[in-house]
């Protein structure tokens, strides 16, 4: 198994609102003849405001992002507070708008930004606007969603990275083999929030029955081997979405044992450990409330 969850995602593009650039935010793209740079983008949210500029030529081309909250600059690095002493430049950053989203009546700029790594690393930033709402969030992706991140309604799909480059006394997982979870961020009172174990079920219910068939397998095949990392990424995955739909740490831990043959007994204990410490501290998300109705309590 090779990050299969990722194809799951897809799916979820179908439901997503997005207006065109040209439409729905202000272009502008203007020559720097002393430094060499392009800005290619300029997006208005309300108050919000965005500048993309594109530096270099060809391969070498990298950008650098600059975000503002009524003509004060927004940080990068929000959890620790940095604006544009470091500035870094990425390979890539992608914006969009969303209309109605994450609530009807609120409208929403999305940022994604890329450092141009193997595989990591992914930021997002979420400005979200209303009549009297104005909400700044960094999301930090790491490896990413191999796609843009995905809205549907007050959530946010994304993707918990906890198992990348997994390890203990028993196993040390390659990229290729750690597995990462779909997870959701719900919009709620003015602030993204990570979804609660035994919130949506549903949505974990495909993600439980693939993974759980792709462990079984391997198991009935009888091809396991204690080295062998597809058995035992299947099986985290599974016991993880076990966990997020039904809530039962007893059960869950039952469910991993049973998905693992003799050949990984003594990693049951401390393994599922780690899957319960992953899904209670998920939070990849930092809120910055700028503006909300005086009336909501703080």
């Amino acid at each position: 198994m090779k990050n299969k969850f990722i194809i799951n995602l897809a799916c979820y593009f179908a439901s997503i609102v997005i207006l065109s650039l040209a439409a729905a935010a202000a272009a502008d793209s203007r020559q720097s003849q002393s430094s060499g740079s392009v800005i290619t983008k300029i997006m208005e949210l309300g108050q919000f405001k965005i500048t993309i500029t594109r530096k270099g030529k060809a391969e070498n081309t990298s950008y650098t992002l600059d975000m503002e909250y009524n003509g004060n600059k927004l940080p990068l690095d929000v959890k620790n507070n940095v604006r544009d002493n470091k500035h870094p430049a990425f390979s890539d950053v992608k914006a969009t708008i969303y209309q109605d989203t994450p609530q009807p009546g609120l409208n929403m700029l999305a940022l994604q930004t890329y450092s141009g790594g193997a595989h990591c690393c992914f930021e997002g930033y979420i400005m979200v606007h209303g009549p009297e709402v104005d909400v700044f969030t960094h999301v930090s992706l790491l490896h990413g969603t191999d796609s843009d991140t995905i809205f549907t309604g007050n959530r946010m799909g994304v993707v918990d990275w906890s198992f990348a480059y997994y390890k203990n006394n028993y196993v040390k997982l390659p990229f290729a083999y750690s597995p990462g979870f779909t997870r959701y961020l719900v919009f709620d009172n003015y602030s993204w929030r990570p979804d609660q174990v035994g919130e949506y079920p549903k949505l974990y219910e495909k993600f439980l029955a693939q993974e759980t068939d792709d462990a079984e397998k391997i198991l009935n095949s009888g091809e396991d081997k204690p080295e062998d990392y597809a058995i035992f990424t299947s099986a985290i995955a599974a016991v993880y979405y076990h966990y997020m739909i039904y809530g039962d740490a007893k059960k869950s831990e039952e469910f991993l044992t049973k998905l693992l043959s003799k050949n990984h007994a003594s990693a049951i204990p401390s393994t599922w450990n780690d899957i319960e410490k992953a899904v209670k501290k998920f939070k990849p998300q930092t809120n910055i409330v700028l503006r909300r109705p005086s009336n909501k309590d703080n």
